[in-house]
């Protein structure tokens, strides 16, 4: 089964943004977001 985008953003957003209280997805330091297949691309 596929990871969603949605599925991968909630999982990102658990992730803190060294420095801020902030996750890494509401600080808007997730700049790209791929996913085929099983394979997800991320560009910080």
């Amino acid at each position: 089964m596929a990871v969603t985008r949605e599925q991968v953003l909630a999982a990102l957003s658990r992730v803190p943004y060294p420095g801020f209280t902030r996750d890494i997805v509401a600080s808007g330091v997730v700049d790209a977001l791929e996913i085929s297949g099983d394979r997800v691309r991320l560009r910080l």
